[in-house]
């Protein structure tokens, strides 16, 4: 889902090798991405845009959006996401909640000391 993928994204570049190493990405609905390198370039777009989305990734009429929370070290800590069903995440919504869940990131992220200026973990992939 998309708070796994935020902590896959932000995660150091060994535990994505880990996972490359592995027998193979599982599949839980059709939409799942199980593919390697689709799923490095999804990593790599989650960084870039400071959020992910799953929509129906995980559970097939479940949708999400998800995104970072750094210490003031600019260290993941974690993720926070917004989860609604498929039939509530309309474009209109899907926008409304991607701003709030990435404001709801970045203001966690600011009561936990980190700075506007901070260099946040960007992953390695």
């Amino acid at each position: 889902g998309a708070g796994g993928k935020v902590l896959l994204a932000y995660s150091p570049a060994e535990v994505f090798r880990a996972l490359l190493k592995g027998p193979g990405l599982p599949r839980r609905t059709s939409r799942t991405i199980d593919d390697k390198k689709q799923l490095a370039e999804e990593l790599e777009k989650i960084r870039r845009q400071g959020y992910a989305e799953s929509m129906g990734e995980r559970v097939r009429d479940a949708c999400a959006a998800a995104a970072p929370v750094f210490d003031s070290r600019g260290r993941l800590l974690c993720a926070i996401a917004i989860v609604a069903p498929a039939s509530r995440f309309t474009p209109a919504n899907r926008k409304r909640y991607i701003r709030q869940v990435t404001a709801a990131g970045r203001k966690l992220s600011e009561k936990l000391g980190r700075q506007d200026d901070a260099k946040e973990n960007r992953g390695g992939i």
